[in-house]
């Protein structure tokens, strides 16, 4: 007889979302990023843009993994943990330099 585990047991709770996302969404804001949120979505994301190119950018979430809770990114691949917030962050960065790099030019080009 196989016994399956269950999605439910895996799931993060809405609050912890909530907590580890929001703790990313100040240090991202911190680095200049805007986020958003829709608190009724399920799972959580946040979704993470330059102000100047909000209609792009990454979405991120919060997921167990080997018991461990990590960032993922839209494409499901990690960023890191929940406790290592300045690595994801840095990580974020460097997948969304191309839009800190539209943003510049669109700054520089209104000049």
């Amino acid at each position: 007889m196989r016994i399956r585990r269950s999605a439910a047991g895996r799931a993060v709770r809405a609050d912890v979302e909530d907590h580890h996302l929001g703790r990313l969404a100040w240090t991202l804001a911190e680095h200049g990023w805007m986020t958003s949120s829709r608190p009724w979505e399920r799972p959580r994301l946040l979704r993470v843009f330059h102000p100047l190119v909000p209609h792009i950018g990454e979405s991120v979430r919060v997921h167990r993994h080997r018991a461990r809770l990590f960032f993922f990114d839209s494409s499901g691949h990690i960023l890191g943990s929940v406790r290592r917030l300045e690595r994801v962050v840095a990580g974020l960065d460097a997948q969304l330099e191309p839009c800190r790099l539209v943003a510049q030019t669109h700054t520089r080009t209104r000049r």
